[in-house]
């Protein structure tokens, strides 16, 4: 990952302000496109597959301080797969189908897939008509509305020490990962959250969560606190705290007159609300970096209704985990301030099919 300072000189100075175009990580949520029975009419032809994608954050780093959540869709038509037998049956398929994606989700419902833009200097034709490398404020003004992506399966790791000591180390970097999708148009719908952070936020009390999603499909997201960890007189240092990516079984409900009817109205499901979860209250630990500053969320690893508090103060409501497909603290923390062991991160591991040796 990269590992840089902050650009804190320009922030001092009359230089302008502003983020350098890199490659970014998407966690990426939601079943997509559902195939429909039969073949496609003419009248009826469908649209592009989607998936909502979660950006990784750093704390420490300028290019990656920012919490967003993007609805993204997916043009395969100049698409290759590699490692996967597709469904190829639909009369109007190519050489990846259309609901790629969401046939990828179904064989493989609990799987970490994540979306990179490509950055394939090697390979200049492929799509060479899309931005390839882009700033994460170019998303959210919407100045970046289409771009050259790749999907990857998981994670490769261990990290070698030369890896994780290069500044720029991107861990699905050509020269170690094989994506399972190459070469995606990818379309940016909408934008669910675009949250720059600061640091001087401070924790609350109990752990705070975004929650998302459209029609019956609903997502979490822990709302994280990038503070600063040292004093006036160190080097500068943020966190700790922790990314949290989670599946919910369906839209929260509640029961009424003996009907299961929606607990939160569907545009304000898509837009996403703020939640408060009593049963993770978060430790202030000012003068211990290394300690925990919340206790280990394996609440989300159990499929058990959780009672979450709309805005932080109520109405209360419960939710039901399905799958948590991230939950780490090594990414998004300076050096230093990672709060939990290595062996805690929850992501999937990268099938060695997809290594480059």
């Amino acid at each position: 990952m990269v590992t840089l300072n902050a650009l804190e000189s320009e922030l001092e100075t009359d230089r302008l302000i502003d983020n350098v175009t890199h490659q970014h990580a998407f966690t990426l949520v939601g079943n997509g496109l559902q195939k429909m029975m039969g073949a496609y009419s003419k009248e009826d032809e469908p649209k592009l597959d989607f998936a909502f994608g979660i950006h990784m954050t750093q704390y420490h780093c300028e290019l990656h301080k920012y919490q967003v959540i993007m609805k993204f869709q997916f043009d395969f038509s100049e698409a290759t797969c590699d490692g996967e037998q597709l469904d190829l049956s639909d009369i109007r398929s190519q050489e990846v189908p259309i609901d790629a994606y969401a046939q990828l989700r179904k064989k493989h419902k609990n799987a970490t897939f994540f979306l990179c833009n490509a950055n394939d200097h090697e390979d200049k034709d492929a799509l060479s008509q899309l931005v390839k490398e882009f700033s994460i404020p170019q998303l959210g003004s919407q100045t970046v509305q289409e771009f050259h992506g790749h999907l990857f399966f998981g994670i490769r790791v261990p990290f070698t020490k030369e890896e994780e000591e290069k500044p720029h180390f991107f861990p699905w970097e050509a020269q170690r990962c094989k994506p399972v999708i190459k070469n995606i148009r990818v379309v940016c719908e909408r934008v669910v959250l675009y949250r720059p952070f600061d640091h001087v936020n401070v924790l609350p009390r109990y752990a705070l969560y975004y929650l998302f999603g459209e029609g019956n499909e609903a997502f979490m997201t822990h709302l994280q606190t990038a503070q600063v960890s040292t004093s006036p007189f160190e080097p500068k240092r943020y966190g700790p705290d922790y990314d949290d990516v989670i599946e919910l079984k369906e839209a929260p409900k509640r029961l009424e007159g003996g009907d299961y009817v929606p607990v939160i109205g569907s545009a304000l499901l898509k837009a996403g609300i703020v939640v408060s979860v009593p049963c993770l209250p978060l430790e202030h630990t000012p003068t211990t970096d290394k300690s925990p500053c919340y206790p280990a969320p394996d609440c989300w690893q159990k499929p058990e209704p959780i009672t979450v508090m709309y805005r932080g103060i109520g109405p209360a409501f419960e939710v039901q985990p399905r799958h948590l497909y991230l939950s780490v603290s090594v990414v998004c923390n300076s050096p230093g301030c990672n709060p939990y062991p290595l062996e805690r991160n929850i992501w999937t591991v990268m099938p060695q099919r997809y290594w480059v040796n």
